[in-house]
């Protein structure tokens, strides 16, 4: 149980070389990303997220229904310190939770395609 969230992060492609290089140094934040439902690195395919010393470039992480708790989750805390240290034009990042108004962004997700699309099935 506990409180899900659905996370999304896109980096550019200067970015994306600096969170590889991140990981070649943090084996904590190798295994969050591996952890993560898919990944997209410099090999151009969505797949099971693996990284390894050989990645060069990632370009989209991306958990579903995850417990992303923020404040005492310490492979979350470094991860979230990372990414806040790169330029808001060098990545998007997108959080949604189970409530309808919990949503948290930091850099500039809209431009990199990132939103929550909302609609009602019956």
């Amino acid at each position: 149980m506990g409180y899900r969230s659905d996370v999304i992060v896109k980096f550019s492609t200067e970015a994306g070389r600096a969170i590889s290089a991140a990981c070649r140094m943090d084996d904590d934040l190798v295994e969050m990303i591996n952890d993560a439902d898919s990944l997209l690195t410099d090999a151009e395919e969505i797949t099971r997220a693996v990284v390894n010393k050989n990645t060069k470039i990632i370009r989209v992480i991306w958990w579903e229904s995850v417990k992303w708790y923020e404040h005492y989750d310490e492979q979350i805390i470094k991860f979230m310190d990372l990414i806040k240290q790169l330029p808001d034009q060098e990545y998007g990042f997108m959080r949604l939770g189970e409530d309808r108004d919990d949503v948290e962004e930091y850099g500039q997700p809209w431009e990199y395609d990132i939103y929550i699309r909302s609609s009602l099935e019956w």
